[in-house]
């Protein structure tokens, strides 16, 4: 039955000496409860989901189901992700894809509550332009050493790609 155990152990050699220790563990097979108001907001390139958490208090994860197709999730036995205690998650997707999501709580012990009902949202393209933030050396830094060590920072919405970087002597 579920509830606290406690498993005490004593080990007696041939001169009577005993040492005894004790260890206290616990039987749960009570899945928690599920997750609510689970969310999906499509952003450019990802899908972000949100939830309140379970009200179960040995929650200490979600497993998250990822699917392309509403079928597809239904027949999923094995979550795409699963992260801890948080009541967020974002995955990176292409833009124009519909995806469908579904999470479930795990406990400590390893049970795991129903799914919650199945979400959708469509990641958005990505049309806002990167963002420049630093650079260094400033433009008209003088040296009189060969080498330019190079400091840089850029900001997107969703991530850049690369830095293509160009270092030439400025024609006359």
């Amino acid at each position: 039955a579920d509830g606290e155990y406690l498993l005490t152990l004593t080990a007696v050699d041939f001169a009577g000496n005993t040492y005894t220790t004790s260890a206290t563990y616990y039987i749960d097979t009570t899945a928690p409860e599920l997750p609510t108001a689970l969310a999906a907001t499509g952003a450019a390139g990802s899908i972000t989901l949100t939830w309140t958490a379970s009200v179960s208090t040995d929650v200490i994860g979600y497993q998250i189901f990822m699917s392309d197709t509403e079928a597809g999730i239904a027949a999923m036995t094995e979550p795409t992700r699963t992260v801890g205690a948080v009541s967020s998650s974002t995955f990176e997707t292409a833009a124009n894809e519909t995806k469908y999501f579904m999470i479930k709580a795990l406990d400590g012990a390893g049970n795991v509550s129903s799914a919650t009902a199945v979400v959708s949202a469509v990641a958005s393209k990505d049309e806002q332009n990167p963002a420049m933030k630093y650079l260094a050396p400033e433009n008209g830094y003088a040296s009189r050493y060969p080498n330019v060590y190079l400091s840089l920072r850029a900001q997107d919405n969703f991530r850049i790609k690369q830095f293509v970087i160009e270092y030439k002597q400025k024609e006359a």
